[in-house]
């Protein structure tokens, strides 16, 4: 008899959730949106510098109620290339040329608006999210591959002004904490140590700023430029051709923009 009212109260939950459904998906605001970037890294030894990057991503916006409270998804994904360096080495030959790059991030999180005027809202959220970072350099004599993933709170704010005749502005910024992160570092190559698997910490910081235009009155268009910092502790050493090689502090700046369509 338990189960059977447990089920019955179950599928009545779900049979009223999947009713609220296309109702909660469709108040939302969804923006698929590339970035046009250039991308560094820098830590002691080594620099990296990005051929021309090209992010793919999608937000979705979604209300729980008319006003205040709603939720947000993010996931983005970009494949580039970059060439790697040996600071302490006086050539400007790079010893990765054309080094492929993965990079996945995914976010969920709750956000809560404000409006300020009849003209302008405010936007702030927070949430849990995943990223990984991902590369491979080959040469003949062997394989070195890094892969950095974290686990990351991110807190985020974005002001939206309605300029008038469907034009509007939208600054933004965002600030993300590391919660648990690895770097994982594989070699096979001969005189190379064991491998790196050890924890790190690290943050982030993003601004910029998008200026979009309603087409009609289910789709926009936006553009505006960015700005992302993100920063990671020293996490490890290992030993190639009898030279210590330690993994130092690192530090990503990402500069570019950002072109999205809202619907």
């Amino acid at each position: 008899m338990k189960k059977a009212l447990l089920a019955l109260t179950i599928a009545a939950i779900s049979g009223t959730a999947m009713a609220q459904l296309p109702d909660f998906l469709g108040k939302g605001e969804y923006t698929v949106r590339t970035d046009i970037s250039k991308q560094t890294l820098k830590n002691a030894d080594l620099k990296e510098k990005h051929k021309v990057q090209k992010n793919i991503g999608f937000r979705a916006d979604m209300p729980f109620d008319d006003i205040h409270h709603g939720m947000r998804f993010e996931v983005s994904h970009s494949r580039d290339k970059k060439d790697m360096y040996v600071v302490t080495e006086s050539t400007t030959k790079p010893f990765g040329k054309d080094v492929k790059e993965k990079r996945t991030d995914v976010y969920a999180g709750y956000t809560y608006t404000q409006p300020l005027s009849e003209a302008t809202k405010l936007r702030a959220g927070l949430g849990l999210g995943y990223e990984k970072y991902k590369d491979a350099v080959a040469n003949e004599k062997g394989t070195v591959s890094t892969e950095r993933e974290a686990f990351y709170t991110k807190a985020h704010a974005d002001l939206t002004s309605d300029l008038g005749g469907g034009w509007y502005l939208n600054p933004w910024a965002e600030v993300k904490v590391d919660l648990d992160a690895k770097l994982k570092h594989n070699a096979t190559v001969a005189g190379a140590s064991a491998d790196i698997n050890a924890k790190t910490r690290g943050w982030g910081v993003g601004v910029g700023a998008n200026i979009g235009k309603q087409i009609t009155d289910t789709v926009g268009i936006e553009a505006g430029p960015f700005y992302k910092h993100r920063h990671f502790k020293a996490s490890g050493s290992f030993v190639l051709d009898g030279g210590n090689i330690r993994v130092d502090p690192t530090k990503i700046n990402e500069y570019g923009v950002r072109v999205g369509v809202k619907f």
